[in-house]
């Protein structure tokens, strides 16, 4: 009789231990599933922001349309980053100066993987934790390790902040003032310099 008890509760150990494995897996699923969501609902914004790489502070706007991103800082300078899949354009208002670089073996990338990209979470680790939602996940860009974390409010999910860890520093962006559904002119993202 005691061994047919011990098999039962060993049983009913195992069953709780299960159901709440799935019941937290199914969770994670819907959450995963909600991040892909607000991650669409992105598309046609612009977004106010707060950069730091723990040595300056600099503000400005990311515009995010269908298949390009367009970063506008305004404080301390006035510069723009327009990006698309392949190809970014880099340009010094106050210099009158354009650069040109590949999106693929640059550090952007990653933004625009965020968000872009439909299955950006499908590999990204989640953690709920009170109030906040948390995806991580890791890039290598040449042969550097950068892990991403993507910090969001979860009720109602917004994302507020986006760490990247790299080479033994931190760089940070805190988001504010979502303006959702923004109609951009056609040539609002163009990657043609402004000064020819």
């Amino acid at each position: 009789m005691q061994a047919k008890d011990k098999f039962l509760e060993k049983t009913n150990f195992f069953c709780l231990v299960f159901l709440t494995f799935i019941s937290f897996e199914i969770f994670a699923s819907e959450i995963k599933d909600e991040l892909k969501k607000h991650s669409e609902e992105l598309k046609n914004l612009s977004v106010n922001f707060i950069q730091s790489d723990g040595l300056s502070i600099e503000e400005g706007i990311i515009h995010i349309g269908g298949e390009r991103l367009k970063v506008d800082y305004l404080v301390p300078n006035n510069i723009s980053i327009t990006m698309s899949e392949k190809k970014g354009m880099y340009v010094n208002h106050q210099l009158r100066e354009v650069q040109f670089f590949n999106t693929k073996r640059s550090f952007v990338k990653i933004f625009l993987s965020l968000f872009l990209e439909k299955d950006y979470y499908e590999n990204a680790n989640i953690a709920i934790k009170e109030n906040t939602v948390e995806a991580t996940k890791v890039f290598i860009i040449d042969d550097k390790k950068h892990i991403i974390n993507l910090l969001y409010e979860f009720k109602p999910l917004k994302l507020k902040k986006i760490k990247v860890h790299f080479d033994g520093g931190i760089f940070e962006i805190a988001f504010f003032n979502y303006q959702k559904n923004k109609e951009f002119t056609k040539n609002f993202f163009t990657l043609i310099s402004p000064y020819l």
